[in-house]
């Protein structure tokens, strides 16, 4: 239970730290509560992170990262379209991460505010 308590405050903590958002770019991240990244440790979820941004920053449309080893969590992030949205530059990604048996993908569209940090996009439907 405690593992459980400490990852979900590690998770929303670092969540909050990490897509805190003004208003245009607003985030809900309740919905890693039970993903992969809620068992990560500390350093695996550090190195995912800095992944994330790397590519953001370094690669072209089409390129992916990977991050981790096999025999602990890893993943994949791959960039896709590059757009602006409300005056900001911003770009797609597909990821997958994998820790034990439990596989997370999914769809971000990251844009860089005016600090020059990405921030995770979310539009109205």
């Amino acid at each position: 239970m405690m593992r459980f308590v400490r990852a979900t405050q590690r998770v929303i903590l670092s969540c909050s730290i990490l897509f805190a958002t003004s208003t245009a770019l607003a985030f809900n991240t309740l919905f890693l509560r039970d993903s992969v990244m809620s068992e990560m440790s500390d350093a695996e979820y550090e190195q995912m992170r800095q992944s994330f941004y790397a590519a953001l920053e370094q690669l072209d449309a089409g390129e992916s990262a990977e991050w981790g080893v096999a025999e602990a969590a890893h993943g994949t992030v791959t960039i896709g379209e590059d757009f602006e949205y409300s005056g900001y530059r911003c770009r797609s990604t597909r990821f997958e991460n994998f820790i034990g048996s439990k596989r997370g993908s999914g769809k971000l569209k990251f844009c860089k505010d005016q600090n020059g940090d990405w921030k995770i996009l979310s539009t109205p439907r």
